[in-house]
């Protein structure tokens, strides 16, 4: 009778393991499924977004150097974001034009509401520096002028509000002579001034020897691009840690 009774609880026992397995195996099958889609649907995501990112970085390349680009330096003041000076570049690097006054107004309307975007029916890519974003430059040579600004001077000129009177009153310092006759001879407008300034640091930044720098900018927002394509929404996603060590 005991026997009957052990054979009887041992033939329950193997079948409650025998349903728990099958459970088992059928939660492990489900999850095992779940995984393999995940796995499938990332492969195929890295695939398009690589896509994405290869085509807009040869489109870049090719279509760079070879249209208009606008340049715009913005200063945080007060919480608010003040668009400075902006030059634009046109293709082959052979023409720089200033951004007059009423322009940057403008442009300072389109920033505010988030519109840049439409900036770019007039330039092929718009780039917006922070001042924070400026490199250090060692010196500026001024045309016609035996003196050279220092980084300091250089940047002191780009955030006064009276860049001429600046300017004139650095070179009158250094070479010994009146500030208001080399404010007379000085021909350039204010706008002219600060873009003229503005070059040497956009020289600078792009310099292929400062790519770890312009890199990090363009993650972190210090250089905004607009309109902000693939290739710059990947590089939002690069640790600094690697961006510092490719660019070695």
């Amino acid at each position: 009778m005991i026997e009957i009774i052990g054979g009887f609880l041992l033939i329950i026992i193997i079948f409650i393991l025998l349903f728990w397995l099958k459970k088992t195996l059928f939660v492990f099958g489900f999850f095992f499924k779940i995984i393999s889609l995940l796995f499938v649907i990332l492969i195929v995501g890295s695939i398009l977004v690589s896509y994405y990112v290869i085509t807009d970085a040869n489109n870049f390349k090719n279509n760079f150097s070879n249209s208009t680009n606008l340049f715009l330096l913005k200063e945080s003041v007060n919480g608010t974001n003040e668009i400075i000076t902006g030059i634009a570049i046109h293709p082959g690097n052979v023409s720089l034009e200033t951004i007059t006054r009423d322009q940057l107004d403008q442009m300072q309307k389109y920033y505010n509401s988030g519109n840049m975007d439409s900036l770019n029916t007039q330039y092929y890519k718009v780039f917006v520096i922070d001042t924070e974003a400026l490199g250090n430059i060692s010196q500026i040579s001024i045309n016609g002028k035996d003196v050279n600004l220092t980084g300091d001077e250089a940047r002191e000129i780009l955030l006064s509000s009276t860049p001429r009177e600046t300017l004139a009153g650095i070179v009158a310092k250094k070479s010994g002579t009146d500030a208001s006759l080399e404010l007379s001879s000085l021909k350039a407008t204010d706008d002219e001034v600060k873009g003229f300034i503005f070059s040497y640091y956009l020289t600078d930044i792009f310099n292929p020897q400062n790519i770890a720098h312009m890199l990090i900018s363009l993650k972190n927002n210090g250089i905004q691009v607009y309109k902000q394509t693939a290739l710059f929404t990947a590089i939002k996603f690069i640790p600094e840690q690697i961006i510092s060590l490719v660019a070695k």
